[in-house]
């Protein structure tokens, strides 16, 4: 029988998760066998020739299956890399997605260069964006809020096991819950239409959560409601940025505007699609 090497299962996986219609089979194999030896996905092309002892390939065998069936790669070896930080995420907690870095991004360039000091993550979730922010700018004093346990459980862990101590996680349906003003609000809310929820990849729409996907009949509902609470928990001239579906960027821009909000702007992800908006309150 031959030998079950690093090279000959990265193979395999790739051929067997292109027949399953999985997205990017070659990376989710890297993924899954790295997170099985416990290496970083280079180190496997360092020890291609290396054979994987058999309690590993029972392990790699059932997450193989697994995602054969759709389940969310995340879900299976219990992480996702972002922004550099490994962040926790499990089912019931929307997964980070890589275009969201792009709020990290600017908002750190923000907090940076304007010296801000208080900042509200507004639908944390897994606290993906918080703990970046919290992690990359220490002297900032963050808020991280959502309406859910679950997802507040993972953000909790999140920023223990980055030992940032400058969070505070709170439960909150939006600003229910939230005292005090802010430089600086950051939100990746809920903006897939209604219609669109099961068209989503199989993996998304049937193990994700649908209440951190769903924004309504055109997406807007979340964008609407914290919108018109914003001048109560911005300060004058601070600023809020949102994260935005691909064909958003007018509807959002014109709701923002509508409440006074100046030098507002759109911007496209490294894919060329809207993907951020920002704005600053009014003086």
């Amino acid at each position: 029988m031959a030998t079950w090497t690093t090279t000959r299962l990265l193979e395999w996986m790739e051929q067997y998760f292109t027949g399953k219609d999985v997205d990017s089979p070659r990376l989710t194999a890297e993924m899954l066998l790295s997170h099985v030896l416990n290496m970083k996905r280079i180190e496997l092309y360092m020890h291609f020739e290396k054979p994987v002892p058999q309690d590993k390939l029972d392990t790699l065998r059932q997450m193989v299956k697994e995602v054969g069936e759709h389940k969310p790669v995340a879900y299976i070896v219990g992480y996702r890399e972002f922004y550099s930080l490994r962040i926790n995420v499990k089912p019931g907690c929307l997964i980070p997605r890589p275009e969201t870095e792009m709020l990290v991004q600017h908002s750190i360039d923000l907090i940076r260069s304007k010296s801000i000091t208080r900042v509200l993550d507004l639908c944390t979730g897994s606290g993906c964006i918080a703990a970046a922010i919290a992690h990359n700018c220490p002297e900032v004093e963050l808020t991280a809020s959502d309406i859910s346990e679950k997802a507040l459980e993972t953000a909790r862990e999140n920023a223990e096991n980055h030992s940032l101590k400058n969070i505070t996680i709170t439960k909150s349906d939006l600003f229910e819950n939230i005292e005090g003003k802010f430089e600086l609000i950051v939100s990746n809310p809920p903006y897939i239409k209604s219609s669109e929820i099961q068209r989503l990849d199989k993996n998304v729409a049937a193990h994700e959560p649908l209440e951190a996907l769903n924004g309504g009949d055109d997406g807007l509902d979340v964008y609407r409601k914290i919108i018109k609470k914003l001048p109560d928990y911005l300060e004058k001239q601070g600023m809020v940025i949102f994260e935005i579906g691909f064909d958003q960027a007018e509807a959002v821009t014109k709701l923002l505007e509508e409440q006074a909000f100046i030098d507002v702007k759109s911007f496209k992800d490294t894919a060329g699609k809207w993907r951020m908006v920002t704005a600053v309150s009014p003086a």
